[in-house]
């Protein structure tokens, strides 16, 4: 599963859908919201301890015993391999895996699929992907194996002609959607929406899903579509397993509500595409309810462009702030970097959560949103 956002959301989906159908579904996402460990899982839940390090152990045996003339392994491509010993030993009937960056050179694509997919392409990493929108298509188009079914969810055409190219070059058949699966008749409300699914000669009514926001609507129908792929190749998913898939189906960090009074979502976009998302979910609350936006980002983003929509809300105020990671940027170079006047910055995260709360009114919404790295820390506090 590649793309660049909507992947961990979509292998919800899908994983949720195969499991009501009654497999075991192994995961392998990142990063971690809630916990390092969810990064490999089975049906759902994180990888135990003890099997993380039996695993790991492995692992380590292996490259001590190896002479890489490339250097030594990176954390994902260890975690890659801890992940191929783990789903080995556990023997899922499905494994899920969520490509780490790109596609082409990630560690994950060393796998043959039986199906692969791509969510979109966005202008994120552009420091090691490239600078322009054909070429991070390229490099994520690299999962695209011979003969391989490939369905996606790429609708721009500048990486729609990239990724059909690649698709026709390896004869892999593929799948498109608004060419051949349709949504209609959605209904995007606070909570989720509703939608019907038209995949060639088969129509899926009512579908709900109660992740928020209308992009999760077209992540769904990708993974709906994928399950409709496995189908074909003789395994039995219901549209009943279907449907209630995707109604179980949650990932955190993404447009999730962690308080009611005042309303505060936690949101993971961190580049001007999953702002764009979450600017036109917010865009209700904006008519009506004044908006507290605290942000923080990494040290590569071009903070003006991805958040020139978000500034757009109006918010009543903005806090930029820090995170706990080496990648964090500094967020009183970024205030100086940016050309809205209304921003302040608060160092410690915990605090200007706390300064935020104490000014808004229990009928404003409180926006947390920025690097996952950000959002794992603040949900990690605003849960306990």
């Amino acid at each position: 599963m590649g793309g660049t956002n909507g992947k961990g959301s979509t292998v919800t989906y899908l994983r949720n859908i195969l499991q009501t159908a009654g497999y075991s579904v192994g995961t392998f996402t990142s990063p971690y919201v809630v916990r390092f460990e969810e990064r490999i899982s089975l049906n759902g839940e994180p990888i135990h301890q003890d099997d993380f390090v039996r695993a790991a152990q492995t692992v380590r045996d292996a490259i001590e015993q190896t002479d890489d003339p490339f250097g030594p392994a990176t954390e994902f491509e260890i975690l890659t391999l801890i992940s191929f010993v783990y789903f080995e030993s556990v023997a899922p009937d499905f494994v899920i895996y969520e490509v780490g960056l790109g596609g082409r050179l990630d560690s994950t694509n060393v796998i043959f699929p039986r199906v692969s997919a791509i969510t979109n392409v966005g202008m994120d990493h552009m420091h090691i992907l490239g600078d322009h929108v054909e070429a991070i298509a390229n490099e994520k188009a690299g999962i695209i194996k011979p003969r391989v079914p490939f369905i996606t969810s790429v609708t721009d055409e500048p990486s729609l002609e990239v990724i059909k190219k690649k698709a026709a070059d390896l004869s892999a058949p593929i799948t498109r959607l608004n060419d051949h699966f349709h949504v209609t008749h959605v209904t995007t409300e606070e909570e989720g929406s509703t939608f019907s699914l038209r995949v060639q000669d088969q129509e899926l009514l009512h579908l709900r899903i109660y992740m928020r926001g209308r992009h999760q609507v077209d992540n769904a129908a990708l993974a709906v579509s994928i399950a409709l792929e496995i189908q074909k190749m003789g395994h039995q998913v219901s549209e009943e397993a279907i449907k209630s898939g995707l109604i179980q189906s949650m990932w955190p960090g993404r447009l999730e509500k962690v308080k009611d009074k005042p309303f505060t979502l936690i949101d993971g976009a961190h580049n001007p595409e999953g702002i764009e998302s979450l600017v036109r979910y917010m865009q209700p609350f904006a008519k009506e309810r004044p908006i507290h936006v605290i942000a923080a980002v990494t040290k590569e983003k071009d903070v003006n462009e991805m958040y020139a929509p978000l500034l757009s809300l109006q918010p009543a105020s903005f806090i930029l702030t820090s995170f706990n990671h080496e990648r964090c940027a500094n967020p009183i170079e970024v205030a100086e970097t940016m050309s809205y006047s209304g921003i302040t910055v608060e160092l410690d995260n915990q605090k200007a959560y706390n300064n935020v709360k104490r000014v808004a009114k229990e009928t404003d919404v409180i926006l947390i949103t920025g690097s996952l790295f950000f959002i794992s820390e603040m949900r990690a506090f605003l849960t306990k």
